[in-house]
């Protein structure tokens, strides 16, 4: 059964595929090269003291790469092939567990016409003459970039599924969830990093030594959890955590104490988003009770999004939803066309239902009648507009969806008990006595 999958696998994508492990390649090699092609073999490097196996060091480096981004890994082998590599957990024998790793490959990324094989006798020192470079060349399949990627993917499955038949158990799941959540921080590492050079890109441009604290973003991060979306949520936070690094020169005990300020605004968002009080008290709790043993920024960061993923779930609950996916559906289009004016008619057709019937599963669903839901969405965001951008009431009104601000100022006084204008003037501190029946969880 385990070399029928790796089979399948060879044979489904084109290319070879060869199992790594302790110090040597064993069984499973599958159309691959085994550490040794033609081009290795006829290389002078191969040839001198100490070299040992040329290939199978950058394999195993690569296999333990895998293990820290996520569970897979691409790289190029040293004859200038692209190989995949995942990780692929198995019983010792002896109760434990060991890891060895799936390689797919030798992968020509481009034709073998243009393939560069001068530069490769030369980095290589090969005793094959040009034509006989190109000749070897043509051995490894051609395939595109982009499908190096879903061939990464199809081998991360194969990988996890052999290892569940190997060594099935709560601690081969738990590597997986590590793989998982390193693939996360390197990913959210990334972007803080990139936020944090276009600080210093608009630092420059504006011959400024210092940027004030990104309170707007604040408020976008608020609109998302409450509305739901984690996309933007994990987006918002991660710009707002790159401010706090740059700003605080990555000193982590600042971070931590900025940090904990954040968790408390996640908190309020998730509870004004109706998510269920004692709940968010029990995350609340398990995080504050693991958070001060975190030695790294990444680890507190991770942390973050953990409980960010965690509140936004609890704000868009479709558990106690009987017609999910069809419901789900609908808010989703909900909130890509909150924008232009959009009816009943369009999301009953666009979920294959008729008006009445739609407008009578919503109504029971979601417990407000869809015209409600439909200005609380665009009502909740037009917060966000009034407190952040600095653009009068018209265009904030259009660009929600209402064509008429008198209609707009109606309709944002019944939701939130307040006109717009005086909501942007008390900052959006609205008085509890104000706050209208709309205020509650729409989500249940």
């Amino acid at each position: 059964m385990k070399n029928e999958i790796i089979e399948s696998f060879a044979k489904s994508v084109g290319c070879g595929v060869m199992r790594i492990g302790g110090d040597n390649l064993s069984s499973g090699n599958i159309n691959s090269c085994g550490c040794s092609c033609r081009i290795i073999e006829s290389s002078e490097l191969t040839d001198s003291p100490g070299s040992g196996n040329y290939c199978f060091d950058v394999h195993a480096y690569a296999g333990r790469q895998s293990e820290r981004f996520g569970g897979k890994y691409i790289y190029f082998c040293p004859a200038g092939f692209v190989f995949v590599v995942c990780p692929l957990i198995c019983a010792d024998g002896n109760g434990g567990e060991v890891t060895d790793y799936l390689a797919a490959g030798p992968i020509s990324p481009v034709r073998p016409e243009d393939f560069d094989a001068e530069e490769l006798i030369s980095a290589l020192k090969l005793k094959l003459t040009l034509g006989e470079t190109l000749e070897a060349v043509k051995d490894a399949p051609v395939i595109a970039p982009d499908y190096i990627t879903h061939t990464a993917n199809m081998l991360y499955v194969c990988a996890r599924y052999l290892s569940e038949i190997n060594s099935p158990g709560q601690s081969q799941n738990q590597q997986y969830r590590n793989a998982l959540k390193n693939s996360e921080i390197y990913e959210q590492q990334r972007q803080i990093g990139d936020y944090i050079q276009s600080v210093k890109a608009a630092l420059i441009k504006e011959s400024q030594s210092y940027i004030s604290y990104p309170y707007d973003k604040e408020k976008h991060l608020a609109y998302a959890i409450i509305s739901g979306d984690l996309v933007n949520s994990r987006r918002y936070l991660n710009e707002i955590l790159g401010h706090i690094f740059f700003s605080s020169a990555n000193n982590l005990d600042v971070i931590k104490v900025r940090a904990m300020e954040l968790s408390v605004m996640i908190s309020r968002a998730a509870l004004d988003g109706g998510a269920d009080q004692s709940k968010i008290f029990d995350i609340n709790i398990k995080f504050l009770s693991e958070f001060f043993n975190y030695k790294t920024i990444e680890e507190v960061c991770w942390a973050l999004t953990d409980i960010l993923r965690k509140f936004t779930k609890e704000t868009f609950d479709f558990s106690s939803v009987k017609h999910v996916d069809l419901i789900s559906k609908a808010v989703s289009y909900v909130k890509t066309n909150y924008m232009r004016k959009i009816t009943l008619s369009e999301v009953a057709e666009y979920v294959f239902l008729s008006p009445s019937y739609f407008s009578k599963i919503f109504k029971e669903e979601m417990r407000y009648y869809f015209n409600d839901y439909l200005n609380h969405v665009r009502i909740e965001k037009s917060k966000v507009l009034l407190l952040t951008e600095r653009i009068n009431l018209a265009d904030i009104a259009a660009s929600v969806g209402f064509y008429d601000q008198s209609y707009f100022n109606k309709v944002f006084k019944k939701v939130t008990g307040v006109t717009p204008k005086k909501f942007k003037e008390c900052s959006g501190k609205i008085p509890p006595d104000k706050k209208s029946r709309l205020s509650g969880n729409l989500y249940k």
